[in-house]
């Protein structure tokens, strides 16, 4: 253990460092970018004089800059320097047009270690790829990629994430389709990516890394209306979202039906049953959401149908930043119902609001972020399980944390685990 603590501990510091030279090489380039600007003027500045001599007109004198005694600022047609002209000049500069293309995405690289399991280490690309068609029409696509061992042979996984066209039918209304990020509380749609997510793992009730949850992060295919507007005053939202998808389908063992495992993606689909979803967030003030999530519909093939509830919140108290959420499915055959749910609770603080300076070198202290996880999975005794993480994330960049973490695990899946993760968004 000392000897891990030693190896955390000299990352942290490297990560430190770096993030500093990271920081003044940013800073570099911005003053250089500025003075390259400088120089533009001036080269103009030199021309208008140049045309002014030739035409017999009088130069107007003006004064050095502060930061040189020979230098001077760029003047205006009629030879007089002003404020307004200074910011003409630089809203005219572009460093580059606009672009109709863009690529994002994230990546992580860890190492698990697993109680009487396998250790080893790990990685997660998934590039994202956004073209802007028109002010209205744009499309967003997201693949992840892996790698498979086949034998001796080691190949590349390819699987798609999501793939949407997105229409903007108004400012507070967007027509999608495709296959796109199921709008079911927050975590799957919003919070999923490996350098968003606080934890290296995903909470319980959606599964991960070899565990059985009660629903995976969903992607399924159909057509959604999306959007938001003020309440009562301008901090004040509500955000909506309402679907139809796909119905899914259950995963078959032995030919017999498995209840609850069901296979939401149902690409393509195997019947003309479809779901129907929505979900609803109010935001009455700007620290505080609440959100309330449904689906339901016919399981594709069979009279059977499913329902799917959830609620999810986020609050920020002073700092303190905690989010929870609830699941439960059911599944309603003839002469039964069985159902599970399950919840999250989780509380993360970043020290940085309790730094007052960081330029001293204990303000790295700041980038230090502890969070804390409670999870459960109730009602269906397959997938029974309990969850404690505890984790410590340490922010190189906004987009980039360094997370270790550790989970102390009882029911399906009970083996205690430790990750140590370094991940990006770019």
């Amino acid at each position: 253990m000392r000897s891990a603590a030693l190896v955390v501990g000299v990352a942290l510091w490297v990560c430190a460092q770096a993030a500093e030279a990271d920081e003044l090489g940013d800073l570099r380039g911005v003053v250089t970018e500025q003075g390259q600007l400088i120089d533009e003027l001036r080269g103009e500045l030199d021309e208008l004089r140049a045309v002014q001599t030739q035409e017999g007109e009088e130069v107007p004198a003006v004064a050095a800059s502060p930061a040189s005694d020979t230098d001077s600022l760029p003047a205006s047609a009629d030879g007089e320097v002003t404020p307004e002209y200074v910011d003409e000049r630089i809203e005219e500069f572009e460093t580059a047009p606009q672009s109709r293309f863009l690529i994002s995405g994230y990546g992580d690289a860890h190492y698990r270690a697993v109680e009487d399991g396998p250790d080893g280490f790990g990685f997660g690309f998934n590039p994202g790829f956004h073209f802007r068609m028109s002010d209205r029409l744009h499309f967003n696509g997201e693949l992840e990629l892996g790698l498979q061992r086949d034998g001796h042979e080691t190949e590349t996984e390819v699987d798609l994430e999501f793939a949407q066209i997105d229409y903007l039918l108004t400012d507070w209304m967007t027509l999608s389709g495709g296959f796109f990020l199921t709008p079911f509380n927050a975590f799957g749609q919003r919070l999923h990516p490996s350098w968003i997510n606080k934890l290296p793992s995903p909470p319980p009730i959606y599964g991960g890394h070899g565990e059985v949850g009660i629903i995976p992060v969903v992607s399924q295919v159909g057509a959604i209306v999306s959007g938001g507007a003020t309440l009562w005053s301008d901090s004040s939202k509500f955000n909506y979202a309402v679907y139809v998808v796909n119905a899914p389908t259950i995963e078959e063992e032995d030919d017999e039906d498995v209840p609850l495992d069901f296979d939401f993606k149902s690409t393509p689909n195997s019947s003309s049953d479809v779901g129907y979803g929505a979900r609803v967030g109010f935001l009455p003030i700007p620290n505080l959401e609440v959100g309330a999530s449904y689906q339901t519909g016919k399981v594709a093939g069979s009279g059977d149908r499913y329902n799917l509830v959830g609620a999810d919140l986020w609050y920020d108290f002073k700092g303190v930043e905690w989010r929870a959420e609830y699941v439960r499915l059911s599944q309603e055959f003839e002469d039964s119902s069985p159902s599970t749910q399950g919840y999250y609770v989780q509380a993360s603080y970043r020290l940085d609001n309790l730094i007052l300076d960081s330029g001293e070198w204990w303000g790295q202290v700041g980038r230090v972020e502890p969070v804390v996880r409670w999870g459960q999975i109730t009602d269906y005794a397959p997938n029974e399980r309990r969850q404690l993480a505890l984790g410590l994330n340490f922010w190189v960049y906004e987009s980039a944390p360094l997370k270790l973490s550790y989970e102390l695990n009882s029911g399906k899946g009970g083996e205690d685990r430790f990750f140590l993760q370094f991940s990006y968004g770019f």
